[in-house]
């Protein structure tokens, strides 16, 4: 299920899912089974998010087999980042209800809003509830009394509190959303990263046929790129008296 235009929400299998971040800003998977996902996906995932695509992991039941594998699904996707747990001022709780707290029927002591997250630049990308949000969201929570019936141990928000939690996350994919999408766009020589192989050292040079040391900074500059030139190789030869690099300091 994925999130089409806001508040459209579209079901549809994994396979015909666009991964167009502008088209559909919110990718959002719900079970109570281990999620499988083939490596081709996976790198398709972590594209969508980097152009300021969004994930929502959402365990329905309070499921451990859909939780776990969410956790390990996210670190697939972005295995520099690590998974936190959202802070209590995170706007997800503020932007438009205040969520302070967050009524669990099945554990009612807990208060503290429980959703995990994993960031890319200032947005928080993916999201992982451990509790069940979708059948708040759909004011249907009788399923629950069935479980229960067959001995099982559901998770899950108090409808109320799932649907501020919704209205919250609305408004954070539309203003947040587009803040991923400009910080997904890439700099000029930066795209040469979005080509395999990506691994060149892309360097930007501006002639110069002046004196080197036309910047207060130029013998830093030199410093810099003698470093660079002892440790990297180019895919061809740099003249150092053709280049001026400017730093801010």
């Amino acid at each position: 299920m994925y999130v089409e235009t806001i508040p459209h929400i579209t079901t549809k299998k994994l396979d015909e899912f666009s991964f167009d971040s502008r088209r559909s800003p919110c990718l959002y998977f719900s079970g109570v089974r281990k999620i499988k996902l083939n490596a081709t996906t996976i790198s398709k995932l972590r594209t969508y998010i980097l152009k300021g695509g969004m994930i929502v992991f959402d365990s329905i039941y309070g499921s451990p087999y859909f939780y776990e594998t969410a956790k390990s699904i996210s670190q697939q996707i972005f295995p520099e980042n690590a998974i936190r747990m959202l802070p209590a001022d995170h706007p997800l709780f503020h932007l438009v209800e205040q969520v302070d707290e967050i009524h669990y029927p099945e554990e009612p002591n807990k208060k503290q809003p429980h959703i995990e997250a994993m960031y890319t630049g200032s947005m928080a990308s993916i999201l992982i509830s451990k509790y069940g949000m979708g059948t708040g969201w759909n004011g249907d929570q009788s399923i629950f009394k069935k479980l229960k019936e067959k001995g099982l141990n559901p998770l899950y928000m108090g409808k109320e509190s799932a649907q501020k939690i919704a209205i919250n996350l609305y408004a954070y994919i539309v203003g947040y959303g587009e803040a991923g999408q400009i910080e997904g766009t890439p700099e000029f020589f930066g795209r040469a990263d979005e080509k395999d192989p990506s691994d060149e050292f892309v360097f930007a040079q501006i002639r110069h046929g002046g004196s080197w040391n036309v910047h207060p900074t130029s013998t830093l500059c030199f410093q810099l790129l003698e470093n660079l030139l002892c440790t990297l190789s180019f895919m061809r030869p740099v003249n150092l008296c053709e280049i001026m690099v400017f730093l801010s300091l």
